[in-house]
């Protein structure tokens, strides 16, 4: 019984000091401007940390059509079988080169365009050009150069455009065909944009 007695009073002591210690008559004052000043919040950005947010853009790449939507037949077997103008922004600052590769999604192994190699400050191709100085691998039709998309009559073909911010130049002399360049360029990959579009005959 002592015992009980003895932890109640313990008890007791500790709650009386610690109302003691928080109504001790003193009032809390409003911190100074000055004090206010010295506080940086945690969420602050430095100059540094700005520059990181704009180069972990996404690279884009932007075709003379909406992503998603038909290819005008212009750029297909059925028009001119022009090579459409393409543009891009923002590849990562240790980008050595751009690729670029044509897939037909309904026929993969048909080879429309793959280029490697263009210059890392290039960041245009115009329409039925090819960038000055790239390697340009054989198409489908053993041309080095684009191959309009011409899929078989009364069908829809889907597609895709895809740009390569590559880490390192490829070597052409030992990868020089578009199957063998778009993997190599695929191991050295820095980030991807992509444009998709259809084609109907």
């Amino acid at each position: 019984m002592s015992s009980v007695r003895s932890t109640i009073a313990v008890t007791v002591c500790a709650a009386i000091a610690l109302v003691s210690c928080s109504t001790d008559g003193r009032t809390m004052q409003e911190p100074t401007p000055s004090q206010v000043a010295a506080i940086s919040p945690g969420t602050t950005l430095t100059p540094q940390d700005d520059a990181s947010i704009e180069q972990s853009a996404p690279l884009t790449l932007t075709a003379p059509w909406v992503n998603g939507a038909a290819l005008d037949p212009r750029y297909s077997c059925d028009g001119e079988a022009f090579s459409p103008s393409l543009a891009w922004s923002a590849a990562p600052p240790e980008t050595k080169a751009f690729g670029l590769v044509l897939t037909d999604r309904d026929r993969p192994e048909y080879i429309h365009w793959v280029i490697t190699n263009i210059d890392p400050t290039v960041t245009t191709i115009l329409e039925n050009t090819n960038p000055t100085g790239a390697y340009v691998a054989e198409n489908g039709e053993q041309k080095r150069d684009y191959a309009a998309p011409c899929p078989p009559s009364g069908s829809t073909h889907s597609y895709n455009i895809t740009l390569y911010a590559l880490s390192e130049l490829i070597d052409t002399q030992k990868y020089s065909s578009a199957s063998s360049i778009t993997e190599q360029m695929k191991a050295v990959v820095l980030e991807v944009g992509t444009n998709d579009f259809t084609y109907s005959r």
